[in-house]
């Protein structure tokens, strides 16, 4: 027998579950358009490089962060560019972000508070520093590799170390 207010209770699961399946649906092409969205902006800040133009750059990197705040590569890059333009300050805020709330043994970050802290003659921050980046470097240094990303992180590593040793026999 049918509800008295005339509604057809058999279809209303049927409209829970679509409804459902399209929040879903929305819920994933959202995640992946904002990773699009971040790429592109990461493509503008690295075509601008060659160009020389890095204040726009910074600005693409700043808009490629902003939409994926865990987005530790980009941090990075924003570090290394805003480093390049004496804003040293605001490199180490990049760097710390990632070190504090992403990933602790981020080479790229530690790399950058090692460079920071260096040129601000922080000899305690390179210290703390160059004891933390050591162990890392070295073993990520050592990786056997068969894709290009690891060559590429291995190469990093490989700077790291030789940039923490020259560091360790500065000071």
């Amino acid at each position: 027998m049918a509800p008295s207010d005339g509604r057809d209770t058999g279809t209303r699961p049927i409209m829970q579950g679509v409804v459902h399946l399209l929040s879903c649906i929305l819920f994933i092409w959202l995640c992946l358009a904002t990773h699009r969205l971040r790429d592109m902006y990461v493509n503008g800040g690295t075509g601008s490089i060659p160009l020389k133009d890095f204040d726009s750059a910074i600005g693409y990197f700043q808009q490629a962060v902003s939409i994926d705040p865990m987005y530790a590569e980009g941090f990075g890059d924003l570090g290394l560019l805003l480093e390049s333009r004496a804003r040293h300050e605001e490199a180490r805020l990049q760097y710390l972000h990632v070190l504090q709330d992403i990933d602790t043994s981020n080479l790229k970050a530690l790399a950058g508070m090692l460079r920071v802290s260096a040129h601000k003659d922080q000899r305690s921050e390179v210290c703390h520093y160059v004891n933390r980046v050591g162990p890392l470097a070295f073993s990520a240094s050592q990786e056997e590799c068969v894709s290009q990303d690891c060559a590429r992180h291995r190469g990093h590593a490989s700077y790291v170390l030789d940039l923490a040793r020259q560091l360790d026999s500065k000071w």
